[in-house]
């Protein structure tokens, strides 16, 4: 049973394996993304279970925002190129498999660290309590929120009350929804428990994107 905060690291990814029952009352995330090294999850499990307490969340562990974690410039997008100079309010990589960190905001002041990255390979899901990869919200005045991550979930059986959320960062410049995708043979999950929304800005707000959902 994993109760506490467990942070995943090997080379230049995060990567978990598991073959047997994994369940999950604590919070399962990876490290935080620098200007030289990205973190991602891979998790493979014949059974998931996370409890109303547990959660496997990656908000803000994506690409950096400006001025932040040594970054003295622009917001950071794809492999940590320069990408924002306001919010990150579009999405990028693909719909039906989204494998990316997502871009952190800017606006010349302390923006929000994009969302990191999920991906579970399962054959039974269930969720009572979170799976996230929201972006981190804009720190100073005007500054862009990070957008959402990305999550890519492949199971049999996905029952739960739990949610499913990649949304970008709120604050006075919202940021834009990361991607979401889930492979299923059946899927009792509230569908409106999974979000990938656009965060709310006082100037300006982000967009959404679509989730993209496939019985196999």
């Amino acid at each position: 049973m994993i109760k506490t905060e467990i942070p995943i690291q090997t080379g230049d990814f995060g990567i978990l394996v598991l073959f047997k029952n994994l369940p999950l009352n604590g919070r399962l995330t990876h490290y935080h993304a620098t200007l030289s090294f990205i973190s991602r999850m891979d998790l493979t499990v014949q059974t998931l279970d996370v409890t109303q307490t547990g959660g496997i969340v990656v908000d803000g562990r994506g690409y950096l925002g400006g001025y932040r974690g040594g970054n003295d410039v622009i917001g950071q997008t794809l492999n940590n190129q320069d990408g924002s100079t306001l919010h990150s309010d579009s999405s990028y990589g693909s719909l039906t498999t989204p494998e990316n960190l997502e871009s952190g905001g800017d606006y010349g002041r302390m923006g929000g660290d994009g969302g990191g990255r999920i991906r579970i390979l399962a054959q039974n899901i269930f969720l009572d309590g979170v799976i996230n990869a929201n972006g981190a919200n804009g720190q100073d005045y005007n500054a862009g929120s990070g957008s959402g991550g990305a999550v890519l979930i492949q199971t049999n059986l996905f029952d739960g009350t739990g949610i499913i959320s990649a949304n970008g960062g709120v604050a006075q410049v919202g940021g834009g929804g990361g991607r979401i995708a889930v492979y299923y043979n059946t899927l009792s999950l509230t569908q409106a428990n999974i979000t990938s929304s656009g965060g709310a800005g006082t100037r300006v707000s982000g967009s959404g994107c679509p989730i993209y959902l496939e019985e196999q």
